[in-house]
């Protein structure tokens, strides 16, 4: 929307500069034009700010949208000294001193409000990178430390079953100790869960643009679309394979035997093949340490990125 405003004013100032370029128009023409189209963004400025409130009381917002009308009045008052000079010095009867510093001072008007624009821009943008780092480094250290955890829960099952270069016959897990570690590994499963969940609904959001402010202030505003996507698909990965783990466990803690502390491995595929092996974890390899990656790619990617801006 943006874009196209700039379109439509840079077509309408390059229509009017052609018009007075090639004189088909004169300069008071101009001035003319420039006073109605100073009095219409006073009045639309003036309307936003008395009846337009923002929902979240953005008074930064509500501080630029006043220097803008004070510059807009400012301008239109200069237009008004250029188009007819003699009619404003009648107004302050005929006193040459004080019709030059009324025109000083809306010249001053003008440019402070200028400056004091750029600089609230400025600190927009320093606020936005400020965020930007922000939601970056929270969102690397909690998706990080649900993958230590999960690892470590790994390390910690396959050390008690004797699991890291081969899975033998009769190999017993203790029960005590599973439900320790499933509790733990549950814990890590939903730290990907609602990562997951919030990649999910801001991708909704932003393809429907059905809420552009919302949209804007999610945590992933500042991801382009692609990155967007492949890190949706990665949290994914690794949320699935962790539950799938965690579903076997749900379907297979009843049938445990309540006369013994242990049950045998081999009736647990997936447990099986997420302590197992390196050379046998396929889908460890591929569905949450190679995800992981990609994550911490893009995450660290992005935080040099705005680190050198």
């Amino acid at each position: 929307m943006k874009t196209l405003k700039a379109i439509i004013v840079f077509i309408f100032l390059g229509i009017i500069a052609f018009m007075f370029l090639h004189n088909l128009v004169d300069i008071l023409f101009l001035v003319d034009i420039l006073l109605v189209i100073c009095t219409v963004l006073i009045l639309w400025i003036g309307y936003s700010l008395l009846f337009c409130h923002r929902k979240d009381n953005n008074t930064t917002s509500e501080l630029s949208k006043i220097i803008e009308l004070v510059i807009y009045c400012a301008v239109w008052w200069i237009l008004l000294f250029i188009r007819s000079p003699e009619s404003i010095k009648q107004l302050f009867s005929n006193e040459e001193e004080l019709f030059n510093l009324t025109y000083e001072f809306l010249l001053i008007t003008v440019v402070g409000g200028c400056i004091a624009l750029l600089w609230d821009q400025i600190n927009k943008e320093r606020d936005r990178k400020e965020q930007k780092s922000q939601n970056l480094r929270q969102m690397y250290s909690e998706i990080l430390s649900a993958y230590n955890q999960a690892k470590k829960v790994r390390r910690q099952l396959r050390a008690v079953c004797g699991t890291r270069w081969e899975i033998k016959l009769g190999t017993a897990l203790d029960l005590n100790n599973y439900d320790e570690q499933i509790e733990l590994l549950s814990e890590a499963q939903l730290m990907f869960e609602v990562y997951a969940k919030i990649v999910d609904d801001e991708d909704d959001e932003n393809d429907a643009d059905k809420n552009k402010e919302k949209a804007a202030q999610s945590l992933l505003w500042f991801l382009s679309k692609e990155k967007a996507k492949e890190l949706k698909e990665n949290i994914k990965n690794m949320e699935s394979y962790l539950n799938e783990i965690l579903k076997e466990y749900q379907e297979n803690r009843q049938k445990f035997s309540k006369e013994t502390d242990t049950y045998e491995l081999k009736q647990l595929c997936n447990l099986q093949e997420f302590i197992g092996p390196y050379d046998k974890n396929n889908n460890f390899n591929k569905k949450f340490k190679e995800p992981m990656k990609a994550i911490r790619n893009i995450l660290l990617t992005e935080t040099k990125e705005v680190s050198l801006k």
